[in-house]
């Protein structure tokens, strides 16, 4: 088919344990990504369309494989026993308005908030324990008008034990895993909405062999996710760019990100911390200017470069100092919560907070 909404052809062939060759469009592809039975082409270009299928055809071991993930995965994912569950389950989530209880406890308070702030986890949050204290405070003080979102790095399961270990509540909203999760209050819903908008021409196993033979490049396996790829930088002077230039000579739409300087990470080209917070301001039909985006020396530059208020704290990374000029990003003196309540006095973001002069002095 030259377009295909969906596909039943596909599944069918599937559940027959058979391999595909089909469409680069619409429904094909998420079929296949579910299945992992087969292989998307253009199918204008008869020389690709041939290739592919003399390519299914010449390997038995992969066929094999494709067959057994083809039968398995079909009745998992595509069964009217699943979609029915999948319903039933939505459904389940909107009747009982347990999308986010928070620092608020009240399970449906995002469609109220009038607000939110969005703070780093390392270098902002953590580090000071009487600044996260304070800044705890005034976010109870201001009840369910302000929220509370986390943007971190680190895995959900890693960021959940830092916040455990700090005695800080479950956040109204955390994007964790530089930008490609987003989840919703303490039951940790996730936005599969997110999920499905950056999951377009993702190829990790692309990204390995692009990036295998790169000289100062470890592979972190066990902060892998499903659309995020870590490396240790061992070479200092390892640059993006070079990064970038492999990713693009090979095809790929990934994008590269510096994390606290030590770590690379590699996820969809629809995604990024910054790309997160857009989304989740869009969604939820929060002007830009109603969030306060704050980060520290491991932030990024895209994390600020969207039309929100931001805040950078304390010392910085030698990129943000092309943020210098802009009106929305204010470069506090103060470090951790301190900076981030002199941010929020500047844009009078909670409406009655003053600088503590002896902290933000």
């Amino acid at each position: 088919a030259l377009t295909e909404p969906f596909g039943l052809t596909l599944i069918e062939a599937a559940a027959c344990g058979l391999p595909v060759v089909a469409t680069d469009d619409g429904g094909p592809r998420d079929i296949i990504e579910a299945c992992q039975h087969g292989l998307l082409v253009d199918v204008m270009d008869n020389q690709a369309l041939g290739s592919a299928i003399a390519d299914v055809l010449s390997d038995p071991v992969r066929r094999a494989r494709w067959a057994k993930n083809a039968v398995t995965s079909v009745h998992r994912t595509f069964s009217w026993r699943t979609h029915t569950r999948r319903y039933l389950e939505a459904i389940s989530e909107v009747r009982s308005g347990a999308l986010i209880a928070g620092v608020h406890g009240d399970a449906s308070s995002l469609p109220r908030m009038d607000r939110m702030l969005f703070a780093s986890l390392d270098h902002v949050l953590a580090g000071d324990e009487r600044a996260l204290a304070t800044l705890v405070e005034h976010l109870r003080k201001h009840g369910d008008g302000v929220g509370v979102g986390i943007t971190t790095g680190r895995t959900t399961e890693e960021a959940l034990r830092t916040l455990e270990t700090l005695g800080f509540v479950t956040p109204d909203v955390l994007i964790s895993a530089s930008g490609t999760e987003i989840h919703y209050g303490p039951r940790l819903i996730r936005d599969r909405s997110w999920e499905r908008q950056i999951r377009h021409r993702w190829d990790p196993d692309g990204v390995s062999r692009a990036l295998a033979d790169v000289p100062g490049l470890r592979p972190v396996e066990a902060s892998r996710t499903r659309y995020r790829l870590r490396y240790a930088l061992q070479d200092s002077s390892l640059g993006l760019p070079t990064v970038r230039g492999r990713l693009r000579k090979a095809g790929l739409r990934a994008t590269a990100l510096l994390d606290r300087g030590r770590r690379l990470d590699i996820v969809p080209g629809r995604a990024s911390p910054g790309m997160a917070v857009r989304f989740m301001s869009f969604k939820w039909n929060l002007p830009p200017t109603r969030l306060l985006v704050a980060g520290g020396p491991g932030s990024g530059a895209d994390l600020f470069s969207g039309d929100t208020l931001a805040v950078v704290v304390g010392c910085h990374a030698e990129e943000m100092e092309e943020l210098m000029d802009h009106p929305r990003v204010y470069f506090a003196s103060s470090m951790h919560g301190w900076g981030v309540l002199e941010g929020a006095a500047h844009y009078d973001f909670f409406g009655d907070i003053q600088p503590h002069d002896e902290e933000l002095a």
